[in-house]
């Protein structure tokens, strides 16, 4: 439940950065924190239908 916490808020940074200041490095590096959430969430789905 904390992973996708941790997506949203990400994303909604990632929002507010590109709508507000929009410098790409910033940007980024929160899209990827999102990214590696979203991936985290996928992963620990997919194990628990493999077991």
């Amino acid at each position: 439940m904390g992973a996708a916490w941790i997506f949203v808020l990400f994303r909604i940074l990632h929002s507010a950065v590109h709508c507000t200041i929009n410098v790409a490095l910033l940007r980024f590096g929160l899209y990827l924190v999102a990214t590696l959430s979203l991936w985290f969430i996928v992963v620990r789905a997919a194990l628990q239908y493999i077991r």
